[in-house]
C-alpha cells in the first residue's frame, strides 16, 4: 500500500506579487490619503484589522493574512484555510480594488508562489525518508559524509523558459515529518498590461501541483 494518499493534498498558502511599472522616475510614493481610502474600500468586504503606513506605500494585515502595497511590488500573502477557489477569487478582487484605485494599468513583473502538503501515511512514517528511498540514488553510509545530524533529503527542480522562471520544491516538512512540503514558486518574465489575465494564471499554478506533481508522486512513491 502507498504511504501517500493524494487525495489529502492541499493548498496551505499562496503567495501573489505584482511589480507596477512607474510611471515617472524615481516612483512617486502612493498618497497617504490615497491609500487610507484604499483601506477603508478593501476592510468593507475583507477584515483586515490592522492598517500601518510604510515608507513608500502601506500593510493590511489580519492574522496571517497580509497585503503590502508599495510603488515597487504589490504583494499578497494569504493563508488557505479550506478551498483554493474562494482565496484566488479573494485575492483578484482585492487585486482589482487596488489597481482601479491607484490607476495602475501597466506591470513589470508577476510572481506566484503557492505552498501545500501532503500527509505520509502509516506507522512511523516520515516524508524524509520516503523521498530519500524513492528519489536518492546514494546510500546511508554516503549520505552521512555530509553530517550525522541530517533531518532530510528534498529535491529541488529548476526551469526556464521563455515566459518563466520556476521552482519546484517537493521535500519534508521539517516542522512535521509526518508531511511533505510541496512549493511551485514562477515568476513571469513579460511586462503585460492589465490585471485580466492574472486569474488564468493562478489557477495554471495550481492545476500544474494537483496533475503533474500529483501524478509523478503517484507513480515514484
Amino acid at each position: 500500500m502507498s504511504p501517500l494518499n493524494t487525495r489529502l493534498l492541499r493548498e496551505i498558502r499562496l503567495i501573489i506579487g505584482v511589480v507596477p511599472a512607474p510611471t515617472r522616475m524615481p516612483p512617486e510614493p502612493f498618497g497617504k490619503t490615497q491609500l487610507t481610502q484604499l483601506y477603508s474600500k478593501i476592510n468593507e468586504r475583507y477584515d483586515y484589522g490592522n492598517f500601518n503606513f510604510l515608507p513608500d506605500g502601506a500593510r493590511l494585515a489580519h492574522r496571517d493574512n497580509q497585503i503590502v502595497i508599495q510603488t515597487s511590488l504589490i504583494q499578497f500573502n494569504e493563508e488557505i484555510p479550506v478551498d483554493f477557489v474562494p482565496a484566488k477569487e479573494k485575492v483578484i478582487d482585492i487585486l482589482n480594488m487596488i489597481t482601479e484605485h491607484l490607476r495602475l494599468k501597466q506591470f513589470l513583473m508577476l510572481g506566484i508562489k503557492l505552498i501545500c502538503h501532503l500527509p505520509v501515511e502509516g506507522a512511523a512514517a516520515k516524508s524524509s525518508e520516503l523521498l530519500e528511498a524513492k528519489f536518492v540514488a546514494l546510500s546511508d553510509a554516503q549520505l552521512q559524509l555530509l553530517g550525522t545530524d541530517r533531518l532530510g533529503t528534498g529535491l529541488r527542480f529548476h526551469f526556464n523558459t521563455n515566459e518563466s522562471l520556476w521552482d519546484l520544491r517537493i521535500e519534508p516538512l521539517f516542522q512535521d515529518l509526518t508531511k511533505l512540503y510541496i512549493e511551485i514558486d514562477k515568476h513571469y518574465k513579460q511586462p503585460f498590461a492589465g490585471i485580466d489575465g492574472i486569474e488564468n494564471k493562478l489557477q495554471s499554478v495550481r492545476d500544474y501541483i494537483f496533475l503533474d506533481v500529483k501524478n509523478l508522486l503517484e507513480q515514484t512513491l
